[in-house]
């Protein structure tokens, strides 16, 4: 039976994909960070093609629960990196390694380069205008030797046969 264009089995995937999206801010921390581990992704992405290859409906919700799954689990690892800022005392060793400026070293200014106005025609230092002429030779130019197709088919075929086995060098092509 289809429901409009879905079929009942995909009606079925995506009904679970809504439960899914519903339940994954209540799942616990443990459960969100095996998200991190390679073979829950290989899993996840082996999910995500069989549901693309079951229709593109399908594919994009399940591409939309697998990304809220990752978004959820940053939140997580943020809220739990908030916590542990919010603990640490100013005097423990992370907090202390922190440069303020009042503790940083002094560092030197910048030199301020000189401004100088220059034209935009050449100068007697930008080099020589002069040209020289290059010998005759140029342009006399000549093509290369070369061979004609056939010859050079037969030679490479002769060379081959010569080190692969020479008896069939000897036999005609």
């Amino acid at each position: 039976m289809e429901f409009g264009r879905l079929k009942k089995s995909e009606m079925a995937i995506l009904i679970l994909h809504l439960i899914i999206f519903i339940i994954t801010p209540h799942l616990p921390r443990n459960i969100l960070i095996l998200t991190d581990t390679i073979i829950v992704r290989v899993a996840l992405l082996a999910i995500l093609l069989y549901s693309v290859y079951l229709g593109p409906v399908t594919g994009i919700a399940t591409f939309i629960v697998i990304a809220f799954l990752f978004i959820e689990r940053n939140r997580i690892k943020m809220k739990h990196l908030e916590t542990i800022m919010s603990q640490s005392t100013p005097e423990s060793e992370a907090i202390m390694s922190i440069e303020t400026p009042a503790t940083a070293p002094e560092q030197p200014l910048f030199e301020i380069p000189e401004v100088e106005s220059h034209p935009f025609m050449p100068q007697s230092d930008s080099g020589d205008d002069s040209f020289a002429p290059v010998a005759e030779t140029i342009n006399a130019k000549q093509p290369l030797p070369t061979e004609g197709s056939n010859d050079g088919v037969q030679k490479a075929i002769s060379q081959l046969y010569e080190w692969v086995n020479p008896n069939l060098a000897q036999a005609p092509l």
